[in-house]
This record gives structure tokens, sequence and C-alpha cells, in this order.
């Protein structure tokens, strides 16, 4: 038997009492707010740290390519400036025959400087290199950028794959007189001044240089040279308005398990060069990891033992939450009976107990709603069967037309399979589909013989009259189209609007079916009832030309299954509800 509800309000303990007591016994969040704060702190010294190595590191990087580069120019110009020399002394110009000997050319070559070429006026080129893997082809494209002009030139580094390091071309014009004798080229190697740096780089940070295109002179790694030059936050950075400013931030780059956090610097160098330092802060603060690892270590220590004391008040806090859950879940279904029977002296009880004062309130409002409109909805249907009936009366020989209109026509929609929606609109519209008939002068409605034209064409008003009368009702709007249009047909030619096929609402089409039957097989002043097999051959000759001929196959199917017989369709029969709610499958031939 179930429990009277008890009241809401009563007097009961807080739950709020039970949280605090395990926080206070667990202590997990003072531990982890104190191990936080200290992990922070930790974690901002080492950045600072870190910030001032890189901001050392990569100025001294950016120094030494720059010294190098000068003192590459100096090397270059000095041996021009001996050959501009030979060129003005007075017994002719020796050149030629001292750069014709092979081994002239080659004592000027070092680890650094491993190709020198010297293109003279007349068009003949000499040259000497340290390491003939450098192809003619290769040299000519190191040379191309100096050959034509008249000033010293700097190039752009070049990374030769087959050497595995990276060279830089200086040229500079041979003078004689006030004129030039020739260019000077010579290509250097920065691989001899990069391992430098790289003996003097630490260990965790990874350094490269860019040129001014983004493109990779030098890495730490010597693998990362063959592939794509690095593309971050700090490269776009250097490529975009800021290449000569210096800067160091934090950024993330794409790693094999997610982006990866990492601190960088940049710094120019004179010949707009980028030198970048950066380290992933995740091997940076590996200490600051390991305090958190332990940290995290005592913390979790601490929140088992809550835990284990959390566990004896589980049972008594979760239980009735479950049954409450499940009780609202039922609710939401439509299960509007629920009740929950929880015996806590809490937030909970009382909360369980609302519960069930609003479940049985909410459950009696909605059956009271229910009783209402369906009372409401008998109410409408009724007062339509009574307007119908009252339009049947002024017309002795229609007297009950309109509710077998009615019944035939829901039968059709049976086996049309129509939605519920459509069948309470047909079911309406077929009530009132002569409604408009209340207008029309009862000398026409009761005339015992056949109509005049001039009679017919006031008869022909009655849709477009009952569409008028209803048009003012809102809840109606839906009716009024199946209502209206009964008397159009299939091909063309009917009224009021002679729409065609599609055109015509089915409702309509259904309508206009179920009222020619029935005028076919009730007496009329005019013409004898035929028997039914009469009239639903007549009905099938009227396919495609007045009736539509998927409604007509429906009519059919009920015509085989006894649905169109007499009794089927009485007062006494089954109501248009009983017809709308019958689920038995229609739609198989009979």
């Amino acid at each position: 038997m179930t429990q009277p509800a008890r009241v809401p309000g009563a007097k009961r303990g807080k739950i709020l009492y039970l949280l605090l007591f395990a926080l206070t016994v667990t202590g997990f969040v003072p531990v982890m707010f104190v191990a936080q704060k200290l992990i922070g702190l930790y974690e901002e010294e080492l950045r600072s740290t870190l910030r001032e190595k890189q901001l050392t590191q990569a100025p001294a990087i950016s120094e030494a390519l720059d010294t190098y580069v000068d003192g590459a120019r100096a090397r270059v110009a000095k041996i021009a400036e001996a050959f501009s020399v030979l060129a003005t002394l007075p017994g002719g110009d020796p050149t030629p025959r001292l750069l014709a000997d092979p081994s002239f050319l080659r004592r000027f070559l070092d680890a650094d400087l491993i190709l020198l070429t010297v293109h003279t006026r007349p068009g003949t080129v000499f040259e000497s290199q340290t390491d003939p893997r450098i192809a003619p082809e290769q040299v000519q494209r190191l040379l191309a950028g100096g050959l034509a002009t008249g000033q010293e030139l700097i190039s752009q580094p070049t990374y030769l794959s087959d050497r595995g390091q990276s060279v830089v071309v200086i040229t500079r014009p041979i003078l004689s007189g006030a004129g030039v004798a020739g260019v000077l080229s010579g290509v250097f190697a920065l691989n001899p001044v990069w391992d430098g740096i790289l003996h003097e780089l630490n260990v965790p940070y990874t350094a490269f240089v860019l040129d001014r295109e983004g493109g990779l002179i030098a890495h730490t790694d010597p693998a990362a040279m063959e592939r794509p030059a690095p593309r971050n936050e700090l490269v776009e950075r250097f490529l975009g308005a800021g290449a000569r400013d210096k800067e160091t931030i934090p950024f993330t780059v794409a790693g094999a398990g997610g982006d990866v956090r990492m601190l960088g610097t940049r710094v120019p160098t004179r010949n707009g060069w980028g030198v970048f330092v950066q380290v992933e802060e995740g091997l940076a603060f590996a200490p600051a990891a390991a305090m958190k690892r332990s940290a995290m270590g005592w913390a979790l220590l601490t929140l088992l033992l809550g835990i284990g004391v959390a566990v004896l008040f589980a049972g008594y806090v979760t239980r009735p939450i479950q049954r409450l859950a499940e009780a609202s879940r039922a609710f939401a279904r439509g299960e509007l009976g629920q009740r929950v029977e929880v015996s806590a002296n809490n937030e909970i009880g009382e909360l369980a107990d609302t519960f069930n004062l609003m479940s049985t309130e909410i459950h009696g409002y909605i059956q009271r709603l229910k009783t209402a409109a369906d009372e409401n909805h008998e109410l409408f249907l009724g007062t339509i069967r009574v307007l119908a009936t009252a339009i049947d009366e002024k017309d002795p020989y229609t007297r009950g037309h309109s509710e077998r209109v009615n019944r035939l026509s829901l039968v059709i929609g049976k086996h049309l399979d129509l939605p519920e929606k459509e069948m309470r609109h047909l079911h309406i519209a077929s009530l009132l589909h002569d409604v408009g008939k209340i207008g029309i002068d009862d000398r026409i409605l009761r005339k015992p013989a056949a109509l005049t034209d001039d009679e017919f064409e006031v008869m022909k008003q009655h849709p477009v009259r009952g569409a008028n009368i209803l048009s003012g009702v809102r809840a109606l709007e839906e009716i009024i189209p199946g209502m209206k249009h009964h008397h159009e047909r299939w091909s063309g030619g009917g009224y009021p609007d002679g729409l065609v096929g599609e055109q015509i609402p089915l409702a309509a089409r259904i309508i206009q079916i179920a009222d020619s039957y029935d005028a076919m097989t009730t007496n009329r002043p005019y013409q004898r009832a035929m028997r039914t097999e009469a009239a639903v051959a007549r009905i099938n000759e009227l396919t495609g030309a007045i009736c539509d001929p998927k409604v007509v196959a429906a009519f059919n199917r009920a015509y085989r299954s006894g649905d169109l017989k007499a009794e089927a369709l009485a007062p006494g029969a089954p109501t248009a509800r009983a017809i709308r709610e019958n689920t038995r499958p229609v739609n198989a031939p009979r």
C-alpha cells in the first residue's frame, strides 16, 4: 500500500554536513593547492632561467656568424686587391700567366674557403676547389648572382646536399685603373663555424639558422637539413614584418603525441638571417614535472584515504538519489503515478517527498485535463453532427446523407492508410461538406424534380458558401479545402475552381467518391437507388475523368472487404472514432 507523502518543509538534517566531514577528513584540496602554488613558482623560476640562457646563446650564435662572414669578406677583398695591384705593374699584368698555373689559386683554399674563381673581362674562367664533388653546373649556379655586378655581393646561403653543408658566396670586382678587369668569387663553407657553435651549445637546446626567405642554413640535427625548414609561430613572425626584431616567446608545435609546448628565441644577423634557439618545455621543466609527480603521489594518497571514509556514506547518499532518478525518468516517459519511498532525514528525503506530492498532483491534473479534452472533443463533434443533421433535414430526400458520407469517407481513408491527423480532418470535412446548403433557398433544395440550369448554378454555390461560413473559425482552416472542393473533377471542369488532378485536396477527392456513391445508392426524386454492384461499377467507370484512380482503388478494397455494406454504414454501425482506430491492415487485396 502506498504511504502518504510527507509534508515538504519538515525539519531535516543537512546533507552539507556529510560533505564537509568528508572534505575535512581527506584534505585533498589543501594539499593540491599548496603543491600547485609551489610548482608554479618553481616553473616560473625555470622559465626565467631558460629565457636568460636563450637570450645569451642566440646573440652569441648571431655574432659568431656575422664575425665569420666579415672575415670571409675581408679575405676576398684582400685577394681582389692583390689582383688589382698586379694588373697595374709597369711590365704588364702577370695575372693570366699566374692563373694558368692550377696550383696558384689552390694556395688560397682551406676548410673555410672551398672554391675560388676568377672571371676575367676577356671571358676566361679560372677556378680551384678543395672538393671535386661540386659539379660545374652547381658552381655556375652558385656564382651566377655576382658575375654581372660591379660591386661586392654576399649571396643567400645555399645548402649542398651532396656535401652535407651550407655555403655562402662572396664576390668582389677586380679593379684595373678606372675599369673592372674581372670578378673574384669565393665559396665559403659554414660548417666550420657551425661546428664551433654546436660545441658551445647546451644539450637540451635546439638551434637552427634560416635565410631571409626561410630556407634552412644550419641545424643542430644534421638529419633535419634533408627535411623542409621548420615552420612555427616564431619562424612566421621572422618571415613577416619583424625580420629585424629579436624576441623570446612560448609557442606550440605538432608532435607525434599531440601539441608540444616550446620556448624559443630568435635573433637576426646583420645579413638578415634568423638565428633560432628553442627548447621543449617538457624537457626544460623536467625537475618541475618530477616535483609535480611527487605532489600528485601524496595528493593521491590523501584522496584514497578520503575515498575510504566516503565509502561509509556512499550507500546512505546515493541509493535514494538513484531511486529518485529512476522515478523521474519513468515520470518523463509518461508514467505519472510514480512515487519514491526514501527514509532519509535530509534534503534528499525532502526532495523525494516533494517529488511524490508533485507526481500525485500532476497525475490528477492531467487526468482532469484529459477528461475535459475528451468532453470538449465529443461536444465539438456532436455540434458538427447536429449541424450536419440540420442541413440534411432541410431536404427530406437526403436525410442522413452527411452521416453516411462521413462513414464512407472514413472507410476509404482507412484503406488509404491516412495518418491520424488527416483522418481527423477528413472526419470533420465529410460531416460538413454540405454546410453551404444552409444558404440555398429551400425551394431549390426541396424541389422534387430535376433542377433547371439556373437553379443548378445556385446549387453549385454551396461549397463556396460553406467555406465562407467556416472561414471565421481558425481551428477549421485545414478542414475547409476538403469540404470546398468535393465537387471538383480529376480531369478538370468541376466546381468551384476547376482544379485538376493532384491540385484537388486528397480529402475532397475522397468525399467526392463517398458523396457520389451515396447519391447513387439512395432514392432521389429524379432517380431510383442503384444496387451496390451497379454503383461500384459506375464509380469505376468515372475513374480518371471524375474520380482519382488512387482513391477509387481504395474504394474497391473497401468494397471487397465488406466495409461498404449497408449495415456497416448504418447509424448503429461502429462510430467514426472506431473506424479511425481500427489498426487492421487494409492495403492487401481482398
